[in-house]
């Protein structure tokens, strides 16, 4: 057991776990918030507030993510890492044990606002530290790069299942009145007793702190690295695009295709199930090929799978197409996630390691977010239901010639 949680990739794998179930669990709860959180009778525009605060983290990850990777870059990848737990633990922690509205008026969704930028901010720095920490760790294995991917799905599992036991057990009006904490107390003693491990057992990846001044590194990526930033943010592009447009299938398939929401989230579901079982396969497949040709070839073949998606006309029939594009999707995902955490990573110099895969991260998720918004427009102009999987056909092109141009630039250290 002692050798378990002493690999870093275990340890970096269940951070990005407990990440994801503190920030989702605040979406799955947020028709509760509105009523604990926020005055007046009005329950529609109390839960548009609570999902407004939901959407003020997404705003705030880039700063979050571009701040630790300043700080990895300046001081090292452990204490950083170590860092970015305790803010999570703080801050989930402390939602749960905010008082409401009626308790102290004003100031509790004020507090709310501030704790949540903080869970923004700590979410968007986990993942591209866990990345750089892992791929240092792991002397850029792809197969430790899959295990972090899985567990960051598995924390999105964890906190449906939360919910679905938090449902079961107490019914409406208990859970109003004080068991919607226990999900955030929950994940803020795991987020602690995760800190603690990471605090006595991360070694390795420490560095000396740098005798460059602390935005030195953000100023290299703009005036030297910057195309190296651009190449790296499209490399982004399609797994941000891919995932945004997997949560958004209930919404998108439900109006268009007349498919219950039960039936999405169910299949959805299924959809991330697979995806966890398969992305060892894809990492241990990518420690043997060239991850960068690998990578467009995926593209390739998510272009040509939306394409015979969208020339078969599957949706036509039963339930059956929804399958093929949730496990199809997911399998896209997971291939395509298994080699680019490595190979983003190994773009950017050793100084500019931290903040420029942090900002690629993050900047490529804030683009993405707009995605939904864009092809609803889309959808309306054109009177197309199949827009969107023309949408992700065309962003698979445009990245297969974009990893084409990254494999021919002999400056990239990727590895093969």
């Amino acid at each position: 057991m002692l050798k378990i949680i002493k690999n870093e990739t275990f340890l970096a794998s269940l951070g990005a776990s407990l990440e994801y179930y503190d920030f989702i669990i605040f979406g799955h709860l947020a028709s509760i918030l509105s009523t604990v959180f926020f005055a007046g009778d009005n329950l529609l525009i109390n839960t548009v507030y609570a999902y407004s605060i939901f959407s003020v983290a997404y705003l705030f990850r880039p700063l979050g993510g571009a701040i630790a990777g300043l700080c990895a870059d300046k001081f090292g990848l452990r204490s950083t890492f170590v860092f970015i737990m305790l803010l999570m633990a703080f801050s989930t922690l402390a939602i749960g044990c905010l008082p409401s509205y009626q308790s102290i008026g004003i100031i509790a969704p004020i507090i709310l606002i501030f704790l949540r930028i903080l869970q923004g901010m700590s979410f968007g720095a986990e993942m591209p530290t866990a990345i750089n920490f892992v791929n240092i760790s792991s002397n850029c294995s792809s197969f430790s790069s899959s295990i972090l991917c899985q567990g960051a799905a598995i924390g999105a599992l964890g906190a449906s299942f939360v919910m679905y036991l938090l449902t079961l057990t107490f019914n409406h009006e208990q859970i109003l009145a004080k068991m919607w904490r226990l999900p955030f107390m929950l994940g803020g003693l795991l987020a602690i007793f995760a800190f603690q491990l990471r605090n006595l057992t991360m070694q390795r990846p420490q560095k000396a702190a740098s005798r460059d001044g602390f935005f030195v590194p953000l100023v290299k990526i703009i005036t030297q690295e910057r195309a190296t930033f651009i190449s790296a943010l499209l490399l982004a592009m399609l797994p941000s695009v891919l995932i945004i447009s997997y949560i958004y299938l209930s919404t998108y398939l439900s109006a268009n295709f007349n498919y219950s929401m039960n039936t999405v989230y169910a299949i959805n579901t299924l959809g991330l199930v697979w995806c966890i079982v398969i992305l060892p396969v894809f990492g241990k497949f990518c420690e043997h090929v060239n991850k960068v040709l690998y990578l467009a070839i995926v593209s390739l073949i998510t272009a040509f799978g939306f394409y015979l998606l969208i020339a078969f006309k599957l949706f036509n029939y039963s339930n059956f197409g929804l399958l093929l594009l949730c496990f199809g999707m997911q399998a896209s995902i997971a291939a395509y996630n298994s080699a680019y955490y490595v190979v983003i990573g190994s773009m950017f110099s050793a100084s500019t390691r931290g903040t420029g895969v942090a900002l690629t991260y993050n900047c490529a998720f804030l683009i993405a977010s707009f995605f939904p918004a864009l092809i609803t427009k889309m959808r309306a102009w054109a009177q197309e239901p199949m827009i969107l999987f023309w949408c992700l056909t065309i962003v698979a092109i445009l990245n297969f010639f974009n990893c084409m141009l990254i494999a021919n630039k002999k400056t990239f250290q990727v590895m093969i």
